[in-house]
Formats: C-alpha cells, sequence, structure tokens
C-alpha cells in the first residue's frame, strides 16, 4: 500500500483500501500451520499530515480461516487490529520518546511511503499460536479420534499413563 505523500493535505486524510493476499504477499501463508486470508483485507488509515510529519493509523478488519488446534475443524475469526506508524523528514525530527508508535524517517525528496511490508508484518503477529474455534472446544478422543464437540465416544479414560503406574501401586498398597 503506496502512501503518495503529494496528495495529502495539512490534517486528517482519510484513505481506505482493500488487498486480498496476493497484494500483501500473503499467498505462501495460505494453509500454513492453519490459517489463511480468502476475504478481502480492508485497511483504514487516517494520515495526520503536521508539516513534514506524517502520523499514520491504520485499521485492518477482516476474518481469518483457521484450523483449531484442538478439534481440527475449520473455524472464521473476525480481525480488527489497530497500529500507529510515524514518519518524518530527515530535517524536522520528532522525539521518539515523545510519541507513541513506530518512528521512521524519510529523505527531503521522499514523494511517497509504502506500508505494504507493516501490514504484512502486523497480520502474521496478530495469528496466535495456539488456535482455539473456542474456549470450551473438548477437542479430539485420543483414542478414537472423534471429534467431541459433536458426539460422544465409548472409549475408557480409565488408562494410566505408564510413568505413573508405580505410584498407583503405591496408592492402592497403602489402601
Amino acid at each position: 500500500m503506496i502512501i503518495q505523500l503529494t496528495k495529502l493535505h495539512e490534517g486528517s486524510n482519510l484513505v481506505p483500501y482493500e488487498h486480498t493476499t496476493a497484494t500483501l504477499e500473503l499467498e505462501s501463508l495460505d494453509g500454513f500451520d492453519g490459517v489463511a486470508f480468502p476475504h478481502t483485507i480492508e485497511i483504514r488509515t487516517d494520515i495526520q499530515k503536521v508539516n513534514h510529519q506524517y502520523f499514520v493509523n491504520v485499521n485492518i478488519i477482516t476474518t481469518a480461516q483457521m484450523i483449531c488446534d484442538r478439534c481440527l475443524e475449520t473455524f472464521d475469526k473476525s480481525i480488527n487490529e489497530k497500529f500507529r506508524l510515524i514518519y518524518a523528514v530527515e530535517t524536522f525530527p520528532i522525539d521518539p520518546n515523545e510519541t507513541e508508535g513506530e518512528f521512521r524517517t524519510l529523505d527531503t525528496d521522499a514523494i511517497n511511503i509504502d506500508i505494504t511490508a507493516d501490514i504484512r508484518e502486523a497480520l502474521l503477529l496478530m495469528i496466535p499460536m495456539k488456535t482455539l474455534c473456542s474456549e470450551e472446544c473438548r477437542g479430539l478422543c485420543p483414542q478414537c479420534g472423534t471429534n467431541l464437540n459433536k458426539e460422544g465416544c465409548n472409549c475408557s479414560n480409565d488408562q494410566i499413563d505408564p510413568r505413573w503406574e508405580a505410584l498407583s501401586k503405591l496408592k492402592s498398597s497403602l489402601s
């Protein structure tokens, strides 16, 4: 997503964009680790231009398709994430300690800003390490593989882990 600085006026500039996995170079991610972005990725940017400083507030809205780590079912997860980037021309520096957001400098002759890599990075960071269709997901039966969210199974849960067998024998001898 390229922002043309010459088209921005002083103050607030609202710039909406729509992307796909192809335009954000996320095709290689589709299906990787159980995540895909089959829907349009809406990017809302509010760019505040103050002299030669650009405060870029980005809001990413989309729906990701994921695979639950417990039951292996596919589910959709809504994403609505915000982040901020700050750009300033080298001759008009900003103290990074006084601002909230990621700070970048621009050459004095810069005519545009490309934030595609930043959007791609934000989307990748939004993917949780453990994806669950719901907190109440019961997962799969470890013996027969039945999805316990959909139906029950008749498998016995009486098996004792061999590592604890000695402790079980000790407990039964004390009783």
